[in-house]
């Protein structure tokens, strides 16, 4: 991804089918039933590069 753009569609994901490794920056505007990134995090990261940039 690249710098400050949006976070792709084929990688959101809800809270409960979030897996390791997957970008935890929340996208949708509704808290309850948020919606992540779930793009690739680097080791140690809950962000994937296109957030972190």
């Amino acid at each position: 991804m690249s710098e400050n753009s949006e976070p792709s569609p084929r990688t959101r994901t809800t809270l409960l089918k979030l897996r390791a490794r997957q970008c935890r920056f929340i996208v949708s505007d509704d808290r309850l039933g948020a919606i992540f990134c779930g793009g690739e995090t680097q080791v140690g990261s809950s962000w994937c590069l296109g957030i972190v940039a």
